[in-house]
């Protein structure tokens, strides 16, 4: 015997299994797995099986509702990045290359504050088809607008807003005319000058007014009888 095979060198290592280690491959079952039927439970018994299946279906309601609210905000934003996207798109076509990076930097947090505290619980909703009210709305709404560029409220009115505010403010408004199925430019006629006291001479009009006929496609036109 060489001296390498006295110390274990050069020889072939044996590969071992569950069984040269004595320990069974399926292993011992967690008591868990094999619940006590519940007619062999006694009353405290019964009491506490019930309780964890209450929790447990909590548990799973409130995964579902995140999950629905997280679905319609981040719906929401995607909609207002998009329309930001082809605003963007068109303005540099007109020159406007810098501020179209802006507008596009903004639209990466746009409505990040809805994510938590008052505006996740009262602003973001399980359902699109749900109304909400109370004074805690009100709060949230508050909170939200006092806080966010893309409000006129922020500014003390539309016509203090910087333009790119101006910008991903119209694309919010579209996105939302989108998900309610409503006329944009109709809505911003009859509804939002009058909510914000605007004149349709006024600096900010003027400013909504050119990205809105840029962001807009134009409505089709009827088709001409070829006979």
């Amino acid at each position: 015997m060489n001296h390498k095979q006295e110390n274990g060198e050069g020889k072939t290592p044996k590969i071992l299994n569950a069984n040269d280690i004595n320990i069974s491959q399926d292993g011992p079952k967690p008591k868990h797995c094999e619940p006590k039927p519940l007619d062999k439970q006694t009353k405290s018994e019964v009491v506490e099986t019930a309780k964890e299946a209450h929790a447990k279906l909590e548990e799973i309601t409130r995964a579902n509702s995140m999950i629905r609210k997280l679905n319609n905000l981040q719906r929401h934003i995607r909609k207002v990045q998009d329309a930001i996207q082809i605003l963007s798109e068109r303005l540099i076509a007109r020159g406007e290359i810098d501020f179209s990076k802006i507008i596009l930097a903004n639209s990466m947090t746009h409505d990040l504050s809805k994510f938590g505290g008052i505006e996740w619980e009262y602003l973001v909703k399980e359902d699109s088809q749900i109304d909400m009210d109370g004074d805690k709305l009100e709060m949230a709404i508050y909170q939200h607008v006092m806080t966010n560029d893309h409000h006129p409220e922020r500014w003390g009115g539309i016509d203090h807003m910087p333009r790119e505010a101006i910008a991903e403010m119209v694309c919010d408004l579209y996105a939302r005319s989108q998900e309610a199925g409503t006329d944009l430019m109709k809505y911003i006629k009859e509804v939002f000058v009058k909510k914000h006291n605007m004149s349709f001479k006024g600096k900010g009009y003027k400013t909504m007014k050119f990205f809105m006929d840029i962001l807009v496609d134009k409505p089709l036109k009827p088709l001409q009888p070829t006979i």
